[in-house]
């Protein structure tokens, strides 16, 4: 029987301290490891991620100035730099309960527990890679986004008998969920109920009910789940969610709260705690959560611009405007490579000198912000647009706020959340109607403009699609859709025609314009990964 052996694996260790490096790359080629690269700081370990993928990724939590380890993860996974057959091991020291929710969230395949002996080392890595191995297959599938794949593999290795069967199950219901096939995950969930009760089975039934937007069973359901795993901190993600499709905004930002007192180190969270706060006119938890938010973004690929200027209006909200001041000042030195930062900065120092009673200086800072977004429409993100169409409803500006509305929607048109924040805001302003009118005929212009674009790439008239989405892309430059249609229609071309570095280079201009999406993740990462395959396919041929 051959030894077991590292040999040929690629290898990252992360670790600040150079003695650690060196302890654990001794350890490894003990066991045949001859493939092994080392980085000081997360900034270091992006990078060379970004240069090739890894088999292994040893880090540890604690890295110093910049990035820890959860950060590394984080960008790691929202980048698509970790194959999903690759192994990462979280090695710390540390074992507070803010930590580890906080990385556990992010899901790492195990925690290494500093002092690392080379026999538990060996031990943890040889049963991961022993799992990761049998699971080859649903990794590939997955790689490739390829879920109906990856649900009839499920069902073999279920077949055939397996230790992973309810980790496959798990699997096979998220798949069910990503593909819309909610009659098939509901009814697998209920048999796994019957079975046995587990709190992710549970879980996907309550998300069935909310993508059926039966929103009081769904709320139910989550609450089914926190009673029986009160650290299941996503149920009282996806039960605000659905408190807030239903109307409920108070209660909805009491669950938000809960959920920041089980697992605090999440940027997105402290976010999405602050906006519903805001919206609830309960300022002090909207700076509460903004400075988490600040602090906990530190590092993070995550961290918007929008994180301070949320603070600054919260602060003025509440007669701090001078306080709020000094926050814009942080902003425009923290996030000066920003290209938002000039946008987000005059839409809140509008709001902060409308405060302060400099009315001219307001209108200035006003003005000054609707030329960058009309200049550059690519600035205009949901975060920054809701803000510009709020101080706009405030100063009395109200067909500026429509038309920043209109645009806010060109780009956000099937993202709900973004939509459902922007009738708030008209409906805190007394524009109720006004404001859903204008919603709704701008969604049904950008439906029906893109179904157009798409009959085109049915009907095979691939060249005309790509010219189709292209312009459509200049008026609407950060919607997500439109963007990744214009890179598949490319894609598609040359496909046909054979890659050229000109194709490619427009294909990933407009993958990269939908980075931030998370709607549409798996549909950019798998033009990313025909992308890169056709860059391969240039460089030697």
């Amino acid at each position: 029987m051959a030894l077991w052996s590292l040999k040929g694996r690629t290898i990252l260790v992360v670790d600040d301290f150079p003695e650690m490096r060196s302890m654990l790359r001794s350890m490894l080629a003990m066991y045949g490891a001859d493939a092994i690269e080392q980085a000081r700081n997360g900034e270091e370990a992006i990078e060379k991620m970004q240069a090739r993928p890894f088999e292994i990724v040893l880090c540890d939590y604690n890295l110093g100035e910049g990035k820890d380890g959860q950060q590394v993860l984080e960008e790691a996974k929202h980048r698509d730099l970790l194959p999903y057959d690759s192994t990462f091991v979280m090695v710390t020291a540390e074992n507070t309960s803010e930590m580890v929710m906080g990385a556990l969230e992010y899901q790492p395949d195990a925690y290494l527990s500093k002092p690392v002996t080379k026999t538990v080392l060996q031990a943890r890595l040889k049963k991961l890679l022993d799992k990761k191995a049998q699971m080859a297959p649903v990794a590939k599938a997955l790689a490739r986004h390829d879920y109906n794949q990856v649900i009839a593999l499920c069902d073999r290795f279920i077949e055939q008998g397996t230790k992973f069967r309810y980790e496959l199950l798990k699997l096979k219901t998220d798949m069910l969920l990503n593909i819309g096939e909610f009659d098939q995950a509901e009814a697998l969930v209920t048999r796994v109920l019957d079975d046995r009760e587990l709190p992710w089975a549970r879980m996907g039934l309550g998300r069935v009910r909310f993508h059926r937007q039966d929103y009081e069973e769904a709320i139910a359901t989550f609450d089914a789940v926190i009673e029986q795993q009160r650290n299941f901190v996503a149920a009282y993600d996806w039960r605000a969610r659905a408190l807030e499709r239903k109307g409920d905004v108070a209660a909805a930002q009491e669950s938000l709260q809960q959920a920041v007192s089980v697992s605090p180190k999440s940027l997105q969270r402290q976010r999405a705690l602050a906006d519903i706060a805001d919206s609830n006119q309960d300022y002090a938890t909207t700076e509460k959560a903004r400075r988490q938010a600040l602090r906990v973004g530190r590092g993070s690929v995550l961290r918007q611009p929008t994180d301070y200027s949320g603070l600054a209006r919260a602060l003025v909200k509440q007669g701090s405007a001078k306080e709020g001041l000094k926050v814009l000042d942080q902003l425009r030195h923290e996030c000066r490579e920003d290209p938002r930062t000039g946008l987000v900065a005059a839409v809140a120092e509008s709001g902060v000198q409308q405060a302060l009673g400099n009315a001219a200086q307001a209108a200035a800072a006003l003005e000054s912000a609707l030329e960058l977004a009309a200049g550059q429409p690519e600035l205009l993100t949901d975060a920054v647009g809701n803000e510009l169409v709020q101080t706009c409803l405030e100063q009395g500006r109200t067909e500026q706020a429509h038309e920043v509305a209109r645009s806010l929607v060109k780009n956000n048109h099937d993202d709900e959340d973004v939509l459902n924040r922007l009738s708030m805001i008209y409906r805190e302003a007394g524009l109720a109607e006004a404001g859903d009118d204008l919603i709704r005929s701008t969604r049904e212009e950008v439906v029906e403009l893109n179904n157009e674009g798409v009959a085109l790439v049915n009907a095979g008239r691939i060249e005309e699609s790509i010219d189709f989405f292209s312009n459509a892309v200049k008026v609407m430059p950060n919607n997500a859709v439109f963007n990744l249609n214009a890179a598949h229609s490319l894609i598609l071309f040359m496909k046909h025609s054979g890659p050229s570095r000109e194709h490619l280079t427009r294909a990933l201009d407009y993958i990269r314009a939908a980075e931030g999406d998370e709607i549409h993740r798996d549909w950019r990462n798998n033009l990313m990964r025909a992308c890169r395959s056709m860059a391969g396919a240039i460089q030697n041929g």
